[in-house]
């Protein structure tokens, strides 16, 4: 699977997460039977990149938290 391909997949499935609609399995299962186009090595990349992103999820918005606030794009 092309690169590409293998983020945007990822960015769908970490979106479906974050709702908290259903347990993060229950979700990353269904989403894998959904994609057909998603082989063997895809799934576990999928899996282990929304439970890393749940594991660190509470260090993330801290550090987003400590960032400090964009600055205004100046008016054209």
């Amino acid at each position: 699977m092309h690169p590409k391909a293998l983020i945007d997949h990822c960015a769908e499935l970490i979106a479906q997460t974050l709702t908290f609609a259903h347990p993060a399995d229950a979700t990353v299962s269904q989403y894998c039977r959904e994609q057909r186009s998603l082989g063997s090595r895809e799934r576990p990349l999928l899996a282990d990149a929304v439970y890393a992103l749940l594991r660190e999820k509470p260090l993330l918005e801290w550090l987003l938290r400590k960032l400090p606030a964009p600055k205004a794009a100046p008016a054209a």
